[in-house]
């Protein structure tokens, strides 16, 4: 299991998308400064530019999860 984890943590730090057949795809993305809020406060706060990990869920496990419940 460590080592699939750290298969995945160095493709996603070389920006490569992961695929994971029938779960979906673990995505690099990167994402512009913007403009927030502190919500205790309703301050106004930078949000600074970054890169963030995204999933998109493959068809076989969206039809799994929306058949549940």
């Amino acid at each position: 299991m460590r080592a699939l984890f750290a298969v995945v943590r160095e493709a996603l730090g070389e920006g490569l998308d992961v695929r994971l057949p029938g779960l979906g795809v673990l995505k690099v993305r990167d994402f512009a400064a913007r403009q927030g809020r502190n919500p205790r406060t309703g301050a106004a706060v930078l949000i600074p530019a970054g890169r963030r990990v995204r999933f998109a869920m493959a068809d076989e496990m969206r039809a799994l999860v929306n058949s549940r419940g």
